[in-house]
């Protein structure tokens, strides 16, 4: 199936069923989004933001409008661009969520799935890129996945147009997961105080609940515009009691169990990591800040730089240069060269001879010497 031929659509059509497609910046999500839609997209600036939102009829079901949310790490969100994604959740009609993942990531995906299962909206992850993923050796099963996350998860390359067919049928039969973390039991007390005094929440009470205890500024917002003063003090007063129970601050202590979650799910799914540079990368850089470790790397650096320079460059390139390019091979075939079509003597002395001190060569040996040296 192809992503780039369509009918032309009107996507201001109203009274639609919206889903929303969620996730981090660079992940493919708006290639996804024109593999669902087509060309012929509405772009317009949320209101009373400049953040731009897309939006576009399905080419595949009835009266269904995607809305190409922008990307968001995290939640709570902290830029503009993520408080525009949050407020959307909150305030839009969403029908689904569908949820466009890194194949070649899945532990980062999946810490803002878990949040994303939480809000209690019907959900479709689609990991994208599983080329990618493939090619580094990274290979996930993805019935284990759908299993684990009690959602479907398809597997896409968006820009290849492969899984669309497969991620449509999914899309028509979204369900609400039945995953369920579980935090400390303080956390879970709490959530329990604060769920009765969330009455017609637009996400599922215990997300709301859990988004106030991190200082989600736009769910406060929205908390404080819905609720009475009386209840929201309420629910402030159980969030400091709880705040008091932990060293650390509570998004911390809940971003980690949805981490320890998230690593959970990817040691059961994942089959095959291959070789993984990023895990390289991370050994060398706790190598280089080692206190002792480190200190031998920094020499060895130091070391190899003055042999490169110092000996290898200085001494023995410029040996070469001098002695063997210039000495034995091109003063004594340019003097020949210059003899034979040159009829005084004396010019040619002038230019190639070292009695005269004006051999024209040597100028340009330091400046071949340093580009040769900076080539290597």
């Amino acid at each position: 199936m192809t992503c780039h031929t369509s009918p032309v659509i009107n996507a201001k059509t109203p009274s639609l069923g919206s889903i929303a497609l969620v996730g981090h910046p660079n992940v493919g999500k708006s290639a996804l989004f024109q593999c669902l839609t087509g060309l012929h997209v509405t772009i317009s600036n949320y209101p009373g933001t400049t953040v731009e939102v897309s939006r576009g009829l399905a080419r595949a079901l009835p009266e269904t409008e995607f809305i190409d949310t922008p990307g968001i790490i995290t939640f709570p969100p902290y830029s503009e661009d993520e408080q525009v994604t949050a407020r959307f959740l909150l305030n839009e009609p969403v029908k689904a969520i569908l949820q466009v993942g890194d194949a070649k990531n899945l532990r980062r995906t999946l810490l803002l799935t878990v949040q994303l299962i939480e809000m209690g909206l019907p959900m479709v992850l689609a990991l994208n890129m599983t080329d990618e993923a493939a090619s580094r050796g990274i290979m996930v099963d993805y019935q284990a996945l759908s299993e684990c996350l009690s959602i479907s998860v398809i597997p896409t390359t968006a820009t290849r147009g492969l899984g669309i067919t497969e991620l449509n049928t999914a899309l028509a039969n979204t369900s609400s997961s039945q995953l369920a973390l579980v935090y400390p039991p303080a956390i879970e007390d709490a959530v329990e105080k604060i769920i009765p005094n969330l009455s017609n929440p637009p996400l599922a009470a215990r997300a709301m609940a859990l988004l106030f205890f991190c200082e989600d500024l736009v769910v406060e917002t929205w908390i404080k515009e819905n609720y009475s003063t009386q209840t929201v003090q309420k629910l402030s007063a159980i969030r400091l009691a709880l705040g008091e129970s932990f060293i650390e601050p509570l998004a911390i202590v809940i971003q980690q169990a949805r981490h320890d979650k998230a690593e959970q799910i990817v040691s059961q799914v994942v089959q095959d990591r291959g070789f993984d540079w990023r895990s390289l990368s991370a050994k060398l850089g706790r190598l280089t800040t080692h206190p002792g470790w480190g200190l031998l790397i920094l020499a060895g650096v130091l070391y190899a730089l003055y042999w490169f320079v110092g000996v290898f460059g200085a001494s023995i390139l410029v040996g070469l240069l001098e002695e063997k390019l210039f000495g034995q091979i091109l003063n004594p075939l340019l003097t020949t060269w210059a003899e034979k079509i040159i009829p005084f003597p004396l010019l040619v002395e002038f230019i190639f001879g070292n009695q005269v001190g004006m051999n024209c060569l040597n100028p340009i040996k330091p400046c071949l010497s340093e580009i040769l040296i900076c080539i290597l």
